[in-house]
């Protein structure tokens, strides 16, 4: 039971390590797509140097890397892969949480500064428009996916209203165009999927911690000769052997008659490790 136990740890953490390599890949194909695609730097001039495809870039590599790291770790059953796993994946549990205090404690200025970016790159598509077709398409794509017109409404656009404004055709002599600013749009597509992005971040903090806790085990697994391995290993044997849980101080008194080498060699790891 177990080394059923044992297989069972390590091949969860190599599947659960594998749909994360996938999901990675996907982020980094998506950013890729939209770095050739679809510039936003029409839209944010500001953090043009730090775009949504650079954020989705740089997420995709580390996950994909992390993840691999993980899966090989767990495969291989190596302590020292699953070792860098443990503290690469620590660091980005950090990471994000300092992300989520961030947002949680300045949401309005960051709120506030994204709707004034918003506008200064309206400003600049609408200024540069007859020179730089590129920067209009961005705000083409954008009007036309989230059925908006200008930031607030299409009086931002004063007398250059793009066709993208339009409900239907603008070759007519009045045009009707969208009434709906597309931060507003914005807005509502965020509250909208609020529920669904909450459940996804929660599922994403599960297998986080799931795989923080399973890289741990793993790492103490893989090196059985070492005292809290050896501890583990027994306690797990014990359990399959008679059934009934053994304790820490069953083990280490079973433990007791063991060979002078042996413990000689746990004491010298325990001293070693501080």
């Amino acid at each position: 039971m177990a080394q059923g136990c044992l297989k069972c740890l390590k091949y969860t953490m190599c599947v659960a390590n594998f749909l994360c390599f996938i999901c990675g890949v996907a982020v980094l194909g998506f950013g890729i797509f939209i770095t050739v695609k679809f510039k936003m730097t029409a839209l944010m001039p500001n953090v043009s140097v730090f775009t949504i495809a650079n954020m989705l870039l740089i997420s995709g590599i580390v996950i994909t890397c992390v993840a691999f790291l993980g899966f090989l770790g767990a495969l291989k059953e190596n302590r020292c892969l699953l070792l860098t796993f443990f503290l690469l994946l620590f660091l980005l549990m950090l990471v994000e949480l300092a992300a989520a205090c961030l947002l949680l404690v300045r949401e309005k200025e960051i709120t506030d500064q994204a709707e004034k970016d918003l506008v200064n790159g309206l400003l600049k598509a609408k200024t540069s428009s007859f020179n730089n077709t590129e920067l209009m398409s961005d705000w083409d794509l954008v009007q036309g996916m989230l059925d908006c017109c200008g930031v607030k409404n299409v009086s931002d656009w004063g007398s250059q209203v793009p066709k993208s404004c339009c409900k239907d055709q603008c070759n007519t002599s009045q045009p009707v165009y969208r009434e709906k600013g597309c931060w507003s749009s914005l807005k509502d597509w965020f509250n909208e999927n609020f529920l669904t992005i909450g459940i996804s971040i929660i599922i994403i903090c599960v297998i986080e911690v799931s795989l923080f806790v399973c890289s741990w085990f793993n790492s103490l697994l893989a090196a059985p000769h070492s005292f809290t391995g050896a501890i583990l290993v027994r306690l797990m044997g014990k359990r399959s052997s008679s059934g009934v849980s053994a304790g820490v101080g069953d083990v280490l008194l079973h433990d007791a008659l063991l060979p002078h080498q042996q413990i000689r060699t746990w004491l010298q790891t325990l001293k070693t490790s501080f």
